[in-house]
């Protein structure tokens, strides 16, 4: 069709994806050591390099086999599982600081503001529970909605704030220093450099169209994309074919953070590469957020799906719609080793794990186990 056309276009033009043979020696003793044949051993290397926002990833499954020389033997999970009575964010209340707008409250969720602040307007939003990667959609959905609600009153304690983005580190490993599940709300008066980076990305490439549509088109070439439809509204999420990180997933919801397509789309997101993928460390990263004190929080903007013929720079940015999520793993807890080396740091590539096709299929799977799981509790309710 032409829009199959249309899609592999934007691939091509996008990314540039080689394949490398690789091939190294291997001695008898080297290889009864680590297994597998002795002498010439051959490597498939995949490059994958998207152009406008210059991120590289090299792909080697060879490196999934790996050996690991760092590792943590104690059960981490289970020794911070046990700690609820001297965790501070267990006891919010006492042990955590107010914003001076005061608390944003719900049944799993509550806010706070933060005691070792990065930017003027720095919060934190807790959940009420103890462990950061057991949560339900309930609770994912009220994290989501009062971080939306600190993000407006920040705002119009500081109009001139106006740069949101929603942070969430699981676990040391990504940067968390406290076990407690929590996000941060940074609301700034200037831009973050890898949200302005896109901006500008999108600008030095608007003559060949929309760079975030074009994204989206090439990772539906790739079969990469699904949509993600609740009424009228629809979130989209692909498996980025470049990821920064372990099973980089993204979300955009034009329908905004609160809406159901977004919360929805994040919920099966995070709980299939958890729950089915084993990712034990996360950061996600949210901008596109709405801060119009005046915008019902329980209802959606106006923009609701997303116009593939006529999106241009207008629909991108801080201030408008869609809402852009990134969710990336850290790595397991288990091993000691950083997951950023030199490649990464001072390189600008970064070494790819999970195959994106692995992620997306999964995604599919546990798609299809939750929608079974929302009819069952349909037809039980209405027996």
């Amino acid at each position: 069709s032409d829009a199959d056309i249309e899609d592999r276009k934007c691939l091509d033009l996008l990314f540039d994806i080689r394949e490398h043979q690789a091939t190294c020696i291997v001695g008898e003793t080297l290889a009864l050591k680590y297994g597998g044949s002795v002498g010439r051993r051959h490597q498939r290397v995949l490059s994958v390099t998207n152009r406008a926002l210059r991120q590289q990833t090299l792909f080697n499954s060879a490196r999934t086999r790996k050996p690991q020389t760092f590792v943590e033997e104690r059960d981490i999970l289970a020794e911070f599982r046990g700690n609820e009575r001297s965790c501070d964010f267990c006891d919010w209340d006492t042990y955590t600081a107010e914003d001076e707008w005061g608390r944003i409250e719900t049944e799993h969720v509550v806010s706070a503001s933060n005691l070792f602040k990065v930017h003027g307007l720095h919060g934190l939003i807790l959940f009420k529970h103890h462990d950061p990667l057991e949560f339900s959609e309930p609770q994912l959905v009220e994290l989501l909605q009062v971080s939306h609600q600190w993000f407006k009153r920040a705002h119009s304690s500081r109009p001139e704030a106006r740069f949101p983005m929603l942070l969430w580190n699981c676990l040391p490993r990504a940067g968390a220093s406290q076990f407690h599940g929590h996000a941060q709300t940074v609301l700034s008066d200037a831009p973050f450099p890898e949200w302005d980076k896109l901006d500008k990305a999108a600008a030095d490439y608007s003559s060949h169209g929309d760079l975030l549509t074009n994204i989206m088109r090439a990772h539906r070439a790739l079969g990469l994309l699904r949509e993600w439809r609740v009424g009228d509204e629809v979130a989209y999420i692909y498996a980025n074919i470049a990821p920064w990180k372990d099973m980089e997933t993204v979300i955009i919801a034009p329908a905004g953070l609160s809406s159901t397509s977004c919360s929805e789309a994040m919920y099966c997101v995070m709980r299939c590469l958890i729950d089915d993928l084993g990712m034990e460390t996360f950061n996600v990263g949210v901008s596109g957020i709405d801060l119009d004190e005046k915008s019902n929080n329980n209802h959606s903007p106006p923009v609701m799906t997303w116009d593939w013929s006529n999106t241009t720079m207008s629909n991108i940015g801080y201030s408008n719609n869609p809402v852009v999520a990134r969710i990336v793993g850290r790595g397991r807890l288990q091993s000691r080793a950083s997951d950023f080396g030199a490649l990464e740091v001072l390189g600008g590539s970064s070494i790819g794990h999970t195959d994106p096709f692995q992620v997306v299929n999964a995604l599919d799977a546990f798609r299809n186990k939750w929608e079974d799981g929302k009819r069952h509790i349909a037809r039980t309710q209405q027996a």
